[in-house]
């Protein structure tokens, strides 16, 4: 089962910031995969997302994501608290570029589990 969220825009002459496709695998997990920009005025299709799927781990991937800022990076936190007050977890993966270096910037690479350091670029990568 996939699932394509656009973010709301209050003007429907702009095209969405952010992009989340949700797939669930095997009834336990789901993979929500990011495009575009994270930030205030998309924050909501995190949260949005994240209240309509449930499963033991929702793994979100942030390998197209080419922009967070600091209502990108709390959307993540109150998603990731959300999910472990219904005894769930949030993992993030793919984090590249500038994107990656926010998240070790605010040293939360690791508090959004190990496969954010295993499977995304160093912040010698970013240049």
């Amino acid at each position: 089962m996939q699932q394509t969220i656009p973010q709301q825009t209050t003007q429907p002459d702009m095209f969405p910031s952010l992009w989340a496709e949700v797939a669930e695998s095997n009834g336990q997990a789901f993979h929500v995969n990011l495009w575009g920009e994270l930030d205030l005025s998309s924050k909501r299709v995190i949260i949005d997302v994240i209240s309509r799927v449930e499963g033991s781990t929702v793994e979100v991937n942030l390998s197209n994501l080419t922009f967070i800022d600091a209502a990108g990076i709390r959307s993540l936190l109150e998603a990731k608290q959300r999910l472990a007050e219904r005894g769930h977890s949030l993992v993030i993966t793919g984090a590249r570029g500038l994107v990656r270096r926010v998240f070790e910037i605010l040293d939360l690479d690791e508090f959004f589990g190990p496969e954010f350091s295993s499977s995304s670029q160093t912040a010698a990568d970013v240049g």
